[in-house]
């Protein structure tokens, strides 16, 4: 209250009342925080209270002071506040972020919770920007840049919180090009000085007492919560996030650059401040004209009017440009500025920046205005523009002439705001504007010309393929290896393509070229001086120069080509060629031939291919390049003779160019030859160019032959069919056959065949006579039965009893036996009805065999097998009588011989008696009589003759083929038959079928293998069986061995089985010898080699290196001394070794092995009764095994050997030598081993593997003595067993003290082996290792024992070890010695202790330990170590086989897949069928190209020109809208839309690189033309360079939406709807869809066009695209209907689950009406793409209703403004001419809806599913479908 009273202090305090309490003072603030914000708006956080209040104080003198209102103060600042943030809009204060923020709103809105846990706080962001105007900040200076913090709209005055994070420069990341993050931060730094606001919080956030600032730490405060503080606080930038997605940064940035727009950051400078203001354009003398502009970054002339200045004023900066004062140019440096190119874009050096050296500052002001108007429109002035010339732009200018020249010093114009300002120094620094210099001018060296390069004819080829060639017609492509080689003719147009690259190895266009002054020549030279020179002037696109030299003179030119400059000097290298150029080579005649020469030629079908081949003037074949283009085939010479044949029109014939030859197809001759021929001669010419016609042949004519059979006639019907009916043995007339072709031509040497057919009783022909096959005559014609040819008789067996029977004649004339049937020709021809006869009377009898159901006779029988006679009668005449079975008894044997018989009874079977006979016996011919009748006495039967043969086989008879017995292990043959029951020899038997031979058995598998050695079973009733034989045990004599033989044969379909044990014996018994082949056993002997002093014979290679024997191979001539049935003795020495063992290989027969190195041999040391090792020296510790192989030589034993015993043949064996003995005395074994598997000259392996004979052993016994003393072992526990007399564990001797001793020495021989011997030894004492001088002053001695002890047993013992005398303490050795023999010693280690050395000892323990514990944690950490590397093996093991595992998986997966490839391959292939058959196919079931389709199904209709204009529609769009770009791998050229732009490319050199559209001038804005423009980026900043190309793009959205709505109609081949993707599936539904849509060509094709409104509102995105791209095809008919309501502007919603349109009341997906549904919902779509465009071209008819009857659309509650159509009008609306379909329009009036005029229209392209549906009607057409899936499946596979 003091403060108040005080005036100085009052307005102070006033101030910070009123900034405390704003928003309850300020009713403004408080009602758009009422009604606009949430977080003031609700029960739990009610608005600011509203106070309305006042100050009215005391004076101090006690005067009446004046009122002052708060409220007033609160109004007037923020009204100064708000007035100072200028507004571009009118926009109300938004809600927040919530509901969608404004980047043109004055203020920045932004409404947030902060949450945690249950607590939940609420806040609201208000920002606004300040801008600069006139020079200077309009922040008022109160207010502090960020925002101040309101805690229930009380201001906390003492908050340091300022900024949000994302708000904060310093926490945006700067990382990323072009981030929205980095370019935010950027801003802010710039002018986020500017922005000051409030953030509002509610009352969840804790404060202090004195509601200062907030409460960051302590404990909770009873204000609110402490965590919402923090968390407020410490939301980083990511968190803080906009309604609708996405991050806060992109909205805050989208309103600040907003904002910016409104800066004045310019100010031109007048003349009374140094402004040296000049207007523009300045006065010219001498009339010149005025100096001109470049306006913007495309270079645009432009003629501005206006003032220059030279001094603008830029914040608190002032920029000064070179000037004159008075006349006179004053000093100043100059002035150099960064423009940007775009200032959307972020500041960069390289991509965003202009280099300018400023010339002035230009602004706009109307002219004619004083000096003072001049000033004051210059202060005033903010918006103009900096007229500059670019870096290099004067050096660039030096190299360049005339207008190029000019036009690089002018002046250019850019707008001053894109002056970069946020450098510390607005001018560009010396250094870094020389290097920007020096890099230019090294660019510019870079475009010069540096070289010619010539280029591929193929690329130039599709350079000039877009470009109309100047100049004449180009030639066929000449290599230039070709032209070089002398292959150019006189006066050749022969073309050079050429590029220009610059120093950057790029191409340099025709344009760059020019505007630098260089020019591209050409000079020929011929080699005698000729000199040509040619200027390039054919330049195709891509910089293609193509330059022709006129070559008119025979040798060699020097073809050079370089590039001069405006003075003629050459720049660059040149590019030269040598050609040499020959005379006149072309083609002066050709030559037409068949390319198969040996066809034969015939009417009416394609004649071999025509083959046309030019010559030039030598005869040498010229290759043609191309078809000629009057090129002409015909029949030449005709001549009449009454032929007329024709050749089929050259449209239908096929020409085509194969290896420079002209091959003509589908030539066709048709046409009949002259009255009664069979054939013709026609001459063919081919002609083209301006050669005469050539002819095929050159002499005569061709031989055309008559076509195929196509009609076979009957000529003497009539005379056939008069005789009939035919009797039995009548013949019919000769039968008069003619065969013509297609054009009635007599067809010769036809091919007929016969058949015969018939419906009479007998299964034979019904006639008999010729059967076949006929060949036509010369006149096409053939007689059957005319001349000397029999003719038909009539078969008596066919003719019937009840009826005439009818016989048909079928001919059937081909070109070919093996063609298919041709012309046909069927005859029917009656037969006679059969007369009942009387009954014969019998005369003759006669028996016979029949055998099987044909009734076949035999006469032969078998023996036990049933058989049928039959006993028949005849008349006189031969005639079959019947017979009673009473009146014959049965047949006997005549002769019986030991046969018998069991008779059956006679049946009557038809005029025929049979009875069932069985024969038993042995075989021969035998006679059957049959007894003299009662009935029949008079006639006498003659006997049945038979042969008799053997029955069914019942046992198997054998024996051996060969001489002698057969050998072991040699090849057995056995010859073997079947014999019946009775001992009969089976040779054959009817019954009894299939005889099969088993292979050979042995009785007794355990002792003998019997090994089959053929192929497949025998088989018939005899065979020769082979087999291997070999018995399991050695063979010492010959031994008989049983073998088991059988045989199975099929007897009435079941298999039955004979052997041997049906003869008497139980097997065949075969004897075998012993093999001479087969070995038997092992001979060992004792041998001494030759030399042996000087033996070697154990120097081999070793094992695992490639063995190469280094000495002869030992040979033995000594006799061989058997081994001798006793154990050999042997002494145990040190290297003792065995004598040297000869192992012969013995045979069975007592033959030897050739070569036994062949084999392996195995040996091992064996203890008696136990194993033990045999300890080979130096090698591994198991039983000692050799394994000698082929050709190998072995180190020590198992080498070869060569005996030649004195007396004996040579033979070879192996040797086992330097067999280390047994060094233990012992009873010992020495087993040998030889395996024999793969050996030459032995049996099979398998067959000694299967026979248990792969292996020979032999074993002799060993006794190994021990052997003389050699030393005395010390025998201690711990002493070492090595001999060296040393002990491990030393006696502890102490002092004198007696030591325990016992047993402490042993005798042994030089093995170690203990002997049982006696004697005396004698002991003495001595120190270890010592010298000649320690032993001075010791008198240690031993003390007991007594020095002499006697051995007991050979050991030594005595009970304890005692010393006297003193000595150092150390190691002392007790040594004794044999008295016999001192050589015989030993010594043990003793440890003496002097208790006087205790300290030095007890440091030697504690050393010996620190030893030992290292030693210890070495071994541990090598244990470690080992586990370790354990575990990685066997995990590194179990991956290998995991990999294994996989690759085996993978490889059966590739061999699956490929089998199932070849599989469905096989199964495609096998449809024979291709892409042409099958899109003919198609065509044919209605499926195939609409447009083919079409036109056969309407035949003479009038052309739809509708498909003509839609396609050329197209083509103009796709020309207009799209442009060809390269795509990223650069291996194709594709065309692109506007909208495809950006389009990536390849990064270069780290950069970021795409392809954009810029507009290429300002004047036409963003609807004009756009250029190509590459643009790189490198670390943030970006550069463009271009327009690369002269293509451009401009936006047309209506163009684009109708080349959507057209290519999938045009390209599929249907044009009949714009909508391609929507079809029906009730025919109804087209025509009121046809209807309602207004046509503009009949009913073809449907307008995108919305009905008409009431109003005329401005033109909707249809009607443009109607006016400009549809109305030029046709003109629309009237509408069918009144306009309808205008539809909703907003396309209505889609159901998720079937894309089906929302359109019932409330958002529902059908009315719900019986029968009703919306017409859109219908219409079956592909998407909801395709359905929304439905909706769009009805629409105000997209609500359309239909209901399936007239009288549920009466009775409907449907809404008012839909119009409701009804298919089938039961209600009778429309009338009774059913001519439409019943409507109900928006206004509710009833009508009809009139059917389209043309048939119904087709909406929509037909799916897989209805092609397979229509395809699959048809056999051909499932062929098709079956063949498409096949292919669908194998293309699937192959991609996998």
């Amino acid at each position: 209250v003091e403060k108040l009273r005080e005036d100085a202090s009052r307005s102070k305090l006033v101030d910070e009342i009123v900034d405390t309490w704003a928003y309850s003072f300020e009713p403004r603030l408080y009602e758009a925080v009422a009604r606009e914000c949430n977080t003031f708006n609700s029960k739990k956080d009610p608005p600011p209270l509203r106070i309305t209040a006042s100050i009215e104080a005391c004076g101090i003198d006690g005067g009446a002071a004046d009122p002052t209102s708060l409220n007033a103060l609160a109004g007037l600042k923020y009204q100064k506040l708000a007035s100072q943030a200028a507004s571009s809009s009118s926009q109300p204060l938004r809600r927040g972020l919530r509901a969608g923020g404004a980047s043109d709103a004055e203020v920045f809105c932004y409404e947030f919770d902060v949450t945690d846990g249950a607590e939940r706080g609420r806040a609201l962001l208000l920002l606004r920007y300040y801008p600069i105007k006139d020079g200077g900040e309009t922040r008022p200076a109160e207010c502090k840049a960020g925002f101040d913090v309101r805690w229930q709209c009380r201001l906390l005055k003492d908050e340091r919180l300022r900024l949000l994070s994302f708000m904060d420069p310093i926490k945006l990341s700067t990382k990323g090009r072009g981030s929205a993050q980095k370019e935010l931060s950027l801003l802010l730094q710039r002018v986020g000085h500017r922005l000051h606001g409030e953030l509002l919080l509610d009352p969840s956030f804790a404060v202090n007492k004195m509601k200062s600032d907030l409460l960051q730490s302590g404990e909770e405060s009873s204000s609110g919560s402490i965590k919402l503080v923090q968390m407020l606080r410490d939301r980083k930038v990511a968190e803080w996030v906009r309604p609708g997605g996405g991050t806060l940064v992109d909205e805050f940035l989208q309103w600040l650059r907003g904002r910016e727009q409104l800066d004045d950051n310019f100010r031109f400078a007048p003349n009374s401040e140094r402004g040296d203001v000049e207007a523009w354009p300045p006065a010219m003398e001498d009339g010149a004209s005025p100096p001109q502009l470049l306006h913007g970054v495309s270079g645009d002339v432009l003629r501005l009017t206006g003032y220059v200045t030279k001094i603008l004023r830029a914040g608190d900066k002032t920029l000064t440009a070179p000037r004159s004062e008075s006349g006179r140019p004053v000093e100043a440096d100059a002035l150099r500025l960064w423009l940007r190119k775009d200032k959307s874009k972020v500041f960069n050096k390289t991509t965003n920046a202009v280099w300018a050296e400023v010339y002035g500052f230009y602004f706009f002001a109307r002219s004619g205005l004083s000096a003072v108007e001049v000033e004051e429109e210059c202060r005033r002035a903010t918006d103009g523009e900096v007229l500059y010339l670019e870096a290099g732009a004067r050096a660039k200018a030096a190299s360049l002439t005339g207008d190029a020249k000019e036009k690089a010093l002018m002046l250019r114009a850019l707008p001053l705001e894109l002056i970069e300002l946020k450098q510390s120094s607005l001018r560009i620094p010396e250094k870094d504007w020389k290097a920007h210099v020096r890099s230019l001018q090294d660019a510019h060296e870079k475009t010069k010309p540096s070289a010619v390069v010539c280029i591929d004819t193929a690329t130039a080829d599709a350079t000039a393929a877009g470009s109309s060639f100047v100049g004449g017609d180009i030639e066929r492509d000449v290599p230039i290896e070709y032209a070089c080689e002398g292959f150019i003719d006189e006066g050749k147009k022969l073309w050079l393509a050429v590029q220009v690259h610059n120093g950057s190895n790029k191409v340099i266009s025709k344009p760059e070229l020019e505007k630098g002054g260089y020019v591209v020549k050409l000079t020929a030279t011929h080699t005698e001086g000729t000199v040509k020179l040619i200027e390039a002037s054919h330049f195709y696109a891509g910089g293609a120069a193509w330059l022709q030299p006129k070559l008119d003179e025979p040798g060699e030119w020097v073809c050079s080509i370089a590039v001069v400059d405006k003075n003629g000097a050459t720049v660059g290298k040149t590019w030269s060629v040598t050609i040499s150029v020959a005379q006149p080579v072309r083609y002066e005649s050709i030559e037409v031939e068949f390319e198969d020469e040996d066809a034969t030629l015939r009417v009416g079908e394609a004649l071999p291919p025509l083959v046309v081949t030019a010559f030039d003037c030598v005869g040498v074949q010229f290759e043609l390049s191309a078809l000629p283009d009057n090129l002409d085939v015909d029949i030449v010479d005709k001549k009449s003779q009454g032929q007329r044949l024709e050749l089929d029109p050259f449209d239908q014939q096929q020409a085509v160019l194969v290896d420079g030859k002209i091959r003509i197809y589908n030539l066709v001759v048709r046409g009949p030859f002259a009255t009664g021929k069979h054939a013709g001669s026609v001459k063919l010419g081919v002609a083209f160019g301006e050669l005469p016609s050539a002819t095929l042949p050159q002499r005569g004519r061709l031989e055309i032959k008559c076509g195929r059979p196509t009609h076979l006639l009957l000529k003497n019907t009539e005379e056939l069919f008069d005789a009939a009916p035919y009797d039995a043995g009548a013949s019919l007339p000769p039968m008069q056959l003619r065969c013509t072709d297609v054009d009635g031509n007599p067809a010769k040497d036809m091919h007929l065949e016969l058949e015969m057919s018939h419906d009479g009783e007998a299964g034979s022909d019904p006639f008999t006579g010729p059967s076949g096959p006929f060949r036509t005559s010369a006149k096409g014609e053939y007689v059957v039965g005319g001349g000397k040819s029999p003719g038909f008789t009539v078969n008596e067996d066919v003719l019937r009893y009840d009826a005439e029977a009818v016989a048909t004649l079928k001919f059937v004339a081909t070109l070919d036996e093996d063609e298919v049937e041709g012309a046909v020709l069927e005859v029917p021809v009656r037969l006679a009805q059969l007369e009942q006869e009387e009954e014969p009377e019998l005369a003759t009898l006669a028996m016979s065999v029949v055998l099987g159901p044909a009734g076949s006779s035999t006469s032969t029988v078998g023996c036990d097998e049933e058989f049928k006679i039959e006993l028949y009668g005849s008349d006189e005449e031969g005639n079959a009588c019947r017979l009673d079975p009473a009146d014959y008894a049965k047949p006997y044997l005549a002769s019986s011989g030991g046969l018998g018989a069991t008779w059956g009874d006679w049946k009557l079977n038809g005029d025929v008696l049979e009875m069932t006979v069985q024969l038993s016996g042995k075989a021969g011919d035998i006679e059957i009589e049959l007894p003299e009748s009662d009935a029949h006495r008079h006639i006498h039967c003659e006997p049945l003759k038979l042969s008799l043969a053997a029955g069914a086989p019942n046992a198997v008879v054998a024996s051996v083929v060969g001489n002698g017995n057969p050998i072991n292990g040699a090849e057995l043959v056995v010859s073997a038959h079947l014999v019946d029951e009775h001992e009969n020899i089976v040779e054959s038997h009817g019954s009894c079928t299939a005889f099969e031979w088993e292979p050979l058995k042995a009785e007794e598998p355990d002792q003998l293998h019997v090994h089959y050695s053929g192929s497949g079973k025998k088989k018939g009733v005899r065979a020769h069986l082979k087999a291997t034989v070999l018995a399991k045990q050695t063979l010492r004599e010959p031994t008989e061995f049983g073998l088991v033989l059988s045989a199975r044969f099929k007897k009435g379909g079941v298999w039955q089985t004979v052997t041997t044990e049906g003869v008497k014996v139980d097997s065949f018994p075969v004897t075998l010898q012993p093999g001479a082949a087969v070995i038997s056993d092992l001979v060992v002997s004792r041998v001494q080699l030759e030399n042996e002093a000087s033996d070697t014979t154990n120097d081999y290679v070793d094992d695992d290196v490639e063995a190469r024997p280094t000495h002869e191979v030992p040979k033995v001539t000594q006799p061989l001394v058997p081994l001798p049935p006793q154990p050999l003795h042997l002494t145990a020495e040190p290297s003792g070794m065995l004598p040297r063992l000869a192992l012969r290989v013995r045979f069975e027969d007592g033959g030897f092995l050739e070569h036994p190195t062949t084999c392996q041999l195995r040996a091992r040391l064996v203890r008696s009764g136990a194993l033990a090792e045999a300890r080979t020296a130096r090698r591994q510790q198991q039983p000692a095994l050799f394994w000698p192989s082929s050709g190998d030589w072995q180190k020590r034993a198992g080498g070869p050997v060569e005996l030649s015993p004195p007396g004996e043949a040579p033979v070879q064996g192996l040797l086992l030598q330097e067999v280390p003995a047994p060094a233990e005395p012992g009873a010992y074994s020495l087993e040998l081993a030889l395996s024999f598997g793969s050996t030459k000259g032995l049996p099979p392996s398998q067959l000694l593997k299967s026979a248990e004979r792969t292996e020979v052993t032999a074993a002799f016994a060993i006794v190994v003595e021990a052997g003389p003393p050699s030393k005395l072992l010390p025998a201690l526990p711990g002493a070492s067993s090595a001999g060296s007399g040393s002990t491990t564990a030393p006696l502890k001797v102490v002092a004198n003290e007696a030591t325990e001793l016992g047993t402490f020495a042993r005798l042994v021989d030089a093995m170690s082996n203990r002997l049982p011997s006696d004697g005396t030894v004698r002991l003495s004492l001595r120190q270890y290792a010592m010298g000649s001088e320690e032993g001075q002053g010791i008198t240690l001695e031993i003390a007991q024992p007594d020095t002499t002890l006697r051995l007991v047993d050979g050991e030594l013992s005595a009970p304890a070890l005692a010393l006297r005398g003193a000595g150092p303490s150390g190691r002392y050795q007790l040594c004794f010695e044999l008295e016999s023999d001192a050589q015989v010693s030993g010594w043990l280690a003793v440890d003496y202790e002097n208790p006087a050395d205790e300290g030095e000892r007890e440091a030697e323990r504690q050393r010996q330990a620190e030893r030992l514990q290292a030693a210890q944690a070495r071994l541990q950490a090598a244990e470690e170590e080992e586990g370790e590397l354990a575990r990685r093996q066997k995990e590194s093991a179990g991956q290998v086989s995991a990999a294994r595992r996989a690759h085996d998986r993978a490889s059966a997966e590739v061999r699956r897949s490929q089998e199932l490839l070849a599989q469905k391959r096989s199964s495609r292939d096998a449809f024979g069928l291709d892409e042409a058959a099958v899109k003919r196919l198609k065509t044919a079931h209605g499926v195939g190209d609409a447009d083919a389709a079409s036109a056969s199904a309407t035949g003479a209709m009038p052309p739809n020109l509708l498909g003509q204009r839609l396609r050329a529609k197209v083509a103009q769009l796709e020309e207009r809208l799209t442009v060809w770009v390269r795509s990223v791998d650069g291996e194709e050229a594709e065309r692109r839309r506007f909208g495809d732009f950006p389009i990536p490319s390849e990064p270069d050199d780290n950069s970021r690189v795409w392809l954009e559209l810029r507009p290429l001038s300002d004047a036409d804005g963003a609807q004009g033309p756009h250029g190509i423009f590459k643009v790189y980026s490198r670390g943030g900043e970006e550069h463009a360079e271009g327009p690369v190309d002269e293509q451009t793009l401009s936006p047309d959205p209506e163009g684009e939406y109708l080349l959507d709505a057209l290519q999938p109609a045009v390209e599929s081949g249907r044009v009949e709807s714009l909508f391609e993707s929507g079809r029906v599936a009730d025919e109804r539904l087209s025509n009121i869809l046809a209807a309602l849509l207004p046509s503009w060509f009949g009913a073809d094709c449907v307008v995108l066009a919305r009905p008409p409104a009431a109003a005329l509102p401005p033109p909707s995105f249809f009607a443009r695209l109607k006016d400009k791209h549809l109305n030029p095809l046709a003109s629309p008919p009237p509408a069918l209907l009144p306009p309808p309501p205008a539809a909703a502007a907003a396309p209505p919603e889609v159901d998720a689950d079937s894309g089906l349109l929302k359109l019932g009341p409330g958002g529902s997906l059908h009315p719900p009406f019986d029968g009703a549904s919306f017409l859109v919902n219908r219409i079956c779509c592909d998407g909801t793409a395709a359905r929304t465009a439905w909706y769009r071209a009805f629409g105000g008819y997209g609500d359309a209703i239909v209901f399936d009857k007239s009288s549920a659309m009466i009775d409907s509650d449907a809404p008012a403004s839909s119009l409701l159509v009804a298919l089938e009008d039961d209600a009778g609306l429309v009338g009774g001419g059913g001519g439409g379909y019943a409507v109900r329009s928006s206004d509710g009036g009833m009508g009809a809806l009139a059917k389209p005029a043309s048939s119904a229209c087709r909406l929509g392209r037909l799916t897989d599913a209805d092609e397979e549906q229509a395809l699959s009607g048809t056999a051909e057409g499932r062929r098709v479908v079956e063949f498409e899936r096949a292919a669908s499946e194998l293309s699937e596979l192959e991609r996998a």
